[in-house]
């Protein structure tokens, strides 16, 4: 039921006048190899294009990129001359880009994403998981030749993933399967098909449809709409003949928008959105430098706030908050549960980390940099603290951070930390 009513509300109305976003995301590999690697950012609202700076790492082949949902980074991952590959963290400053390394990973990376306070690393073997802010990768569940993996908001614990058959292995067939981000195990599926035949699967991502549905794409050029509970794949004519390698990817056009957009390598070098029903190709951008590999939005508008990390110490509690993070509002900063403490210390900044260098008193960390700092008395009624957001432009795409502390007899408790984008 609630499938059908998204697809019914999709198709009423006019995609991008309905979800506002920030400029997606392409990166592409250049001729010539220094740089070989180079990030576009494309709004698909208008069809313009700019290219963005260089980064300490972009001499080495481009393989995919993900958006940092909490704090509107970028994730790029780099081919090694080993054959593993490295996983950066792009930050976009005033001076230019600014790089750090998270991890390096065996193969080839064939996928990103942000779960949680993880970050999943897919290559063709399965996936991976790191913490988000950097630290040692370790397995997360196998699938051999993966080939694609998306998932659906920052919380949410769905995960897309997809992958190419191959003789002799443990996915003779290729498929797709909805599965849980942690353990591999399939919510749908796992699904295999037999055609297309002799072509490589580049992107799968759910739809807004009654039945499950999956829009899938091909090494071809070709797109193929696939219900596993109904059939096999079946081919979507489009209205603009595709080449072989002019569908290198497909991502969704915002952080909770259902509907897709495919990215075209050297031979279509567009970020376009083809109507899985009708199969009309509307092109989103100009043409794009290089080769494109792979292509991340760049995230919502809207006002949002998203939890990460997780309360720390012998009670754990959680920040609570009312109020929407817009120009005009307030919001309003609580815990539960209150706990014993007299006291507890608001944390606000403008960056999720690092908070310290060190642990705190206790062992707990503190996720938020510390740019702001409030007492709070809880006892006997509770605290809590309101924060106005000035009704300027200005403040609009903004990220802020919040988490409490308490002092304990074992300690500084902390509970988990909340990221606020302040949006329309």
């Amino acid at each position: 039921m609630l499938r059908g009513l998204a697809i019914t509300l999709f198709a009423a109305a006019n995609l991008f006048a309905q979800i506002p976003v920030h400029p997606h995301v392409v990166l592409t590999r250049l001729p010539g190899g220094n740089p070989s690697a180079a990030l576009v950012e494309v709004d698909p609202g208008t069809a313009t294009a700019v290219q963005l700076g260089r980064f300490p790492h972009d001499n080495l082949p481009p393989l995919a990129i993900a958006l940092d949902p909490f704090n509107r980074q970028l994730l790029v991952a780099v081919q090694l001359p080993n054959g593993a590959s490295r996983v950066l963290r792009i930050e976009r400053t005033s001076t230019g880009l600014v790089e750090q390394t998270m991890c390096d990973v065996p193969g080839s990376v064939v996928g990103l994403w942000v779960q949680d306070d993880w970050l999943l690393v897919g290559n063709d073997q399965g996936v991976l998981q790191a913490p988000r802010r950097g630290g040692p990768v370790q397995p997360a569940f196998a699938v051999a030749n993966l080939s694609a993996l998306h998932g659906y908001g920052p919380n949410g614990p769905s995960l897309t993933i997809a992958w190419n058959g191959r003789p002799a292995s443990a996915n003779p067939l290729p498929g797709i399967a909805l599965v849980d981000a942690y353990t591999g195990q399939p919510y749908l599926g796992p699904h295999t098909f037999s055609q297309p035949a002799n072509v490589d699967l580049t992107g799968a991502v759910d739809l807004p449809t009654g039945v499950p549905r999956q829009l899938l794409s091909f090494t071809d050029g070709s797109f193929w709409l696939f219900a596993g509970l109904i059939g096999p794949p079946t081919p979507i004519p489009t209205s603009v003949p595709i080449p072989p390698g002019g569908a290198v990817a497909l991502g969704r056009i915002s952080e909770f928008g259902l509907w897709p957009l495919a990215l075209g390598g050297a031979a279509f070098p567009y970020l376009y959105e083809v109507d899985f029903w009708s199969g009309v190709v509307t092109v989103r951008s100009p043409a794009l430098p290089g080769d494109p590999v792979a292509f991340c939005n760049g995230g919502d508008r809207s006002a949002a706030a998203y939890t990460f990390a997780e309360g720390c110490g012998t009670n754990p509690f959680q920040v609570t908050w009312q109020g929407l993070p817009s120009p005009g509002m307030t919001l309003i900063f609580g815990a539960f549960p209150l706990g014993s403490s007299p006291m507890r210390l608001l944390c606000l900044g403008l960056r999720d980390g690092p908070g310290l260098p060190l642990p705190l008193p206790g062992g707990c960390a503190l996720h938020v940099s510390p740019d702001a700092t409030l007492l709070v008395p809880t006892l006997p009624f509770g605290g809590s603290v309101p924060l106005p957001i000035p009704p300027q432009a200005a403040y609009l795409g903004v990220n802020l951070f919040a988490q409490w502390l308490e002092p304990t007899t074992q300690g500084i408790a902390t509970s988990n930390a909340v990221a606020f984008h302040i949006g329309l």
